[in-house]
């Protein structure tokens, strides 16, 4: 939504808590909040102070909006019914109880604990195919592969979880000798969690795949990964969608692009 707005050259995800290292990197002269965040003692955050120091240290400022502003997660929440109705209850009786000061007092009690958590190694992996056709005589849609992803679930996504609360995790686990994805699972694991591996002999890891359709780029035939940026509708009306990992290119409905990458022939979805 917010990279099909004509005043918006790009779109990206900011995994860390704060701004510092997005701010440190792009080295904006002006770096907007909303007017929420105009008073530092009512950021619940806390991270504003440290934000504008980073924006002035490459020479930018600090700049507040002056309109009505709204929260897109509290509107979602509230209007949307992502939950269940008993889910939502709770959350509202939470929300006028001042629920929320006691549960960020309970999340500072555990802040210096030390967990051990024991469960199944699993690795995740998506398959991105394209779906080609069906057999007459198969209820199979048959798919050409066209690239693979690989995450760490189970005992880990859990352990990164807890990780962010608490100071320090022990996961103990089990991984085949077979396709152990060590690797994968240690590169995925938060520094403050340490695994506790015992080798399952003759055996590979628990690997749960899933296949993915998967649209790919009309002008270099490379898959869209999910860093995929949106682009505004193109001069058809229709959407269109603009890879990072492609060369410059187009298709034969979309007009010249310069080199930040490829136009995208639009692809239905599972």
């Amino acid at each position: 939504m917010l990279a099909a707005l004509e005043y918006v050259d790009w779109v990206a995800i900011n995994p860390a808590p704060d701004a510092v290292s997005a701010i440190d990197a792009i080295r904006p002269k002006v770096y907007v909040k909303g007017q929420d965040y105009q008073n530092p003692e009512g950021d619940v955050t806390g991270k504003i102070t440290t934000e504008r120091k980073a924006a002035e240290a490459h020479g930018g400022h600090l700049a507040f909006t002056d309109e009505v502003t709204f929260s897109s997660s509290e509107l979602i929440n509230r209007h949307l019914n992502v939950f269940e109705p008993h889910v939502r209850e709770h959350l509202s009786s939470l929300r006028n109880d001042g629920g929320l000061n006691e549960l960020l007092s309970l999340l500072d009690r555990i802040r210096d604990y030390r967990v051990v958590l024991v469960g199944d190694a699993i690795i995740d992996e998506y398959q991105y195919v394209l779906p080609m056709a069906k057999a007459p005589k198969e209820n199979i849609i048959a798919t050409r592969y066209q690239d693979r992803e690989l995450f760490a679930g189970g005992v880990f996504a859990a352990a990164n979880h807890v990780a962010s609360f608490c100071k320090q995790v022990d996961v103990i686990t089990s991984l085949g000798a077979q396709q152990s994805f060590e690797t994968v699972v240690r590169d995925a694991l938060l520094p403050n969690v340490r695994l506790h591996n015992i080798m399952r002999p003759g055996a590979p890891t628990t690997r749960k795949r899933r296949f993915v359709d998967r649209p790919i780029c009309a002008s270099c035939s490379k898959s869209i990964t999910w860093t995929t940026i949106r682009c505004r509708p193109n001069f058809k009306g229709g959407s269109t969608t603009r890879s990072r990992n492609c060369r410059p290119g187009r298709t034969s409905s979309s007009p010249p692009i310069s080199a930040m990458g490829c136009w995208v022939a639009p692809r239905s979805r599972f």
